[in-house]
């Protein structure tokens, strides 16, 4: 039920894995959270992931070695992962009754081989710590205000007009991966009005489009270790030997 009134202490923006962690953990530590989703349900790109089976986390659990594969991006996330670790997210699972199995290049998947145990975990964990979901609530538009550090969010507007205050507002919004699924990139607009410098993205894992049924006949198939050469125009582009998974989609998606 819809309370016009209240000021929460944390609502969260975006229902995916990060999302729902956030909104979970807040509501852990005491504070009063409200999580509001555009879409019907939460997840919806995470019960997609990985061809449907979820890589959870990679099981090196050496935080320097782990971040130096970020590359530029390491000392940015040294503090988070300083403050959640590896094992913090092992467990995280583990002690909600998902065992977790160990694959090449220590890739950490659910023993169950389905992204939809992962999604039944954080939705549990949403429940079990009293956060209250708004789903199908896209929002419209985001009123700042202006005191001495700069911009502040007062509330947020979401469909039907409904307004909502609170004291900390978290965007996990995703980026533009997946338009179908939410990804739309709508945070990075906001955040450029509230006043922050915004990079333009940059693809890093695309599909390779192919119009042959075969390969939707295979959606959900995962092929380890396999080599896949690409021409355009019959000039060889990239031959890669590594792990794919098949999705499906208006043709086949190979990742």
């Amino acid at each position: 039920m819809f309370k016009k009134d209240i000021i929460w202490d944390v609502a969260v923006i975006g229902g995916g894995p990060a999302g729902m962690m956030a909104a979970g953990r807040a509501a852990e530590m005491g504070a009063r959270v409200i999580l509001v989703e555009k879409n019907d349900s939460l997840g919806k790109k995470l019960r997609i992931t990985g061809g449907g089976r979820c890589n959870v986390t990679n099981k090196e659990l050496d935080n320097r070695k782990i971040l130096k594969k970020y590359k530029d991006a390491e000392q940015f996330l040294f503090s988070a992962f300083s403050q959640w670790k590896v094992k913090d997210t092992l467990d995280f699972f583990e002690k909600r009754n998902m065992p977790l199995k160990v694959e090449a290049e220590q890739r950490v998947f659910p023993k169950s081989d389905s992204a939809e145990s992962v999604w039944k975990v954080l939705v549990e964990y949403l429940k079990e710590k009293d956060v209250t979901v708004f789903s199908n609530s896209p929002v419209i538009n985001i009123t700042k205000t202006r005191n001495q550090t700069g911009n502040q969010i007062e509330k947020i507007i979401i469909k039907n007009g409904k307004e909502i205050k609170a004291k900390n507002f978290i965007l996990v919004t995703g980026g533009k991966s997946r338009p179908e699924t939410g990804s739309t990139g709508d945070g990075f607009l906001w955040l450029r009005n509230l006043g922050h410098t915004v990079a333009e993205s940059n693809a890093s894992l695309v599909p390779v489009a192919i119009e042959d049924l075969w390969v939707k006949k295979l959606s959900g198939v995962t092929l380890p270790k396999i080599k896949l050469t690409i021409f355009q125009n019959d000039k060889k582009i990239k031959s890669l030997k590594r792990f794919f998974s098949l999705t499906s989609a208006s043709a086949g998606q190979l990742y």
